[in-house]
């Protein structure tokens, strides 16, 4: 057998022979003392690989270039720290060398050293994998309630940011509001103080209320709509925008507040069919539904066989007031009546003619006394209790006295200044009913003719003021035109001529 070993320095052999064998076992404890380092595997066949060297060992052969069988004995008993000889020779042969050192190689692999063998620790890591499996599940479960409770916040987060969001667009919203009708109050206030306002800056009041629309709610659409038409702005499609709130909240619309959108669209002369109905038709459901409720009232047993008189009608939900001003607008605009709301009208109207007093005789407008909603049986009843009241009576002003009551001071001067807007309402009445119906005014009672004459002498002693307003402004124009005007009375009206110069 020939092996290729590296060319080194060679060692004498005495050397060698001496200290190898020591050596060699302190090479081979070195390596037993090493168990983690793998073993070296064995050549598949002799001679095709080096032999296994013992750390820190120099094996050089004895003889020559090719290893003899002592060489080899020598190096196996390096290896497995005892000497492989034969009992008579001392000299263990190649072949009985080779077979130890087989078993001894096998032996190892079966049954390791004792001093290097490792418990069995099979069941620890078991209880290792189920322990990682718990932190597994414990942390799967963290992690899907972790996420459950950030999505949870996260949630609530976003509910409080749409709150909060919410609240601040309120808040701005109410501001806004707020500011918008200051200024609308301050604009109707100047108006009134005979101021001409700029359009630009009703303008932009418009362009602003105009968002706020949807939020508003009912009593502040029609405060807007009563403050526009104060100001005297004039926007048909604000007006429009305005009133398109409406019928979404009209269901829970009270009297007063239906009563003032009618007159407001007078005042706008806005004449919409549909919003004229729908107020038409509010109003009758309100009185169907108030009255109902009063037929609902039940009475103890006892009560219902005692005979007693029918109770007197009442007025509900409208007042004696209320009624006439709705007839005003209602007639004034022109609206069309349906048969139903004109009955339930007329039945409301027949219950409060007889209590009606002086101002409210008077507020009765020459439209409404001669409209449908005031047949000839309604219209005798109307002309005697203002017989009644003297309704048409000279118009006295309150006198400041030294020491006045300020309470009944300010209640008559609002009679006053309230009388005197439709003080000329009856004598127009007075002046149709006996031009255009003679046949009515003739069977009229004598005491009511003889009312209607006082009247007529007094409507021809009315003196007439100074125009004012739009007739005024045009008077202005004619004369720059070179046109004379001038204002005279025929009756309760007032006549502008004109003469060309």
């Amino acid at each position: 057998m020939r092996l290729e070993v590296p060319e080194a320095p060679l060692l004498p052999v005495e050397e060698v022979s001496e200290e190898a064998p020591e050596d060699s076992g302190n090479a081979a404890a070195t390596d037993l003392a090493q168990p983690a380092e793998p073993e070296p595997a064995e050549p598949e066949q002799q001679g095709e690989s080096e032999p296994v060297r013992p750390s820190g060992v120099t094996v050089v052969p004895k003889s020559g270039e090719l290893f003899s069988a002592d060489d080899i004995e020598h190096i196996m008993s390096s290896i497995t720290g005892d000497e492989a000889t034969c009992p008579s020779s001392g000299v263990a042969p190649p072949e009985m060398a080779s077979r130890r050192t087989d078993s001894l190689r096998a032996r190892r692999r079966a049954e390791p050293a004792e001093d290097f063998s490792l418990p069995d620790r099979s069941k620890l890591r078991e209880q290792i994998r189920a322990i990682d499996s718990w932190l597994e599940d414990d942390v799967m479960h963290e992690q899907v309630n972790e996420g459950h409770r950030l999505r949870k916040d996260e949630s609530s987060l976003q509910e409080v940011l749409a709150k909060s969001a919410k609240v601040s667009k309120q808040a701005s919203d109410v501001t806004s509001e707020a500011e918008v009708f200051g200024k609308l109050e301050s604009a109707r206030s100047r108006h009134k103080a005979g101021e001409k306002l700029p359009q630009n800056e009703l303008k932009e009041l418009s362009q602003r209320v105009k968002p706020l629309l949807p939020t508003m709610n009912l009593e502040q659409l029609v405060r807007a709509l009563k403050l526009f038409s104060a100001t005297g702005y004039q926007d048909h499609a604000l007006y429009l925008s305005i009133l398109g709130e409406i019928p979404v909240q009209v269901r829970g619309i009270s009297a007063e507040m239906l009563t003032k959108c009618l007159r407001l669209l007078w005042k706008l002369r806005l004449n919409e069919e549909t919003y004229l109905e729908l107020f038409s038709m509010e109003a009758m459901n309100m009185i169907r539904a108030q009255r109902t409720n009063r037929c609902k009232v039940r009475r103890h047993p006892k009560e219902q066989l005692e005979v007693k008189a029918a109770p007197k009608p009442a007025l509900a939900p409208f007042s004696a007031r209320m009624l006439v001003q709705i007839g005003n607008s209602l007639a004034q605009l022109g609206a069309k009546h349906p048969s139903r709301f004109m009955d339930v009208y007329q039945e409301q109207i027949a219950i409060a003619i007889p209590n009606f007093t002086q101002e409210e005789c008077e507020l009765v407008t020459p439209c409404l006394a001669a409209s449908p909603l005031l047949p000839d049986a309604l219209r005798r009843a109307f002309l005697e209790r203002c017989a009644e009241v003297d309704a048409g009576a000279p118009l006295m002003a309150p006198e400041a006295t030294a020491a006045p009551d300020i309470a009944q001071y300010q209640q008559d001067t609002e009679v006053y200044r309230r009388r005197a807007k439709s003080f000329k309402n009856i004598f127009v009445i007075e002046a149709s009913v006996r031009k255009e119906t003679w046949a009515f005014f003739s069977s009229l009672p004598t005491e009511v003719r003889s009312y209607l004459d006082r009247l007529h002498e007094r409507g021809a002693a009315m003196t007439h003021a100074a125009p004012v307003g739009f007739a005024a402004e045009v008077a202005q124009v004619l004369d720059q035109l070179g046109v004379n005007t001038w204002t005279a009375m025929a009756g309760p009206l007032e006549l502008h001529l004109l003469q060309a110069a």
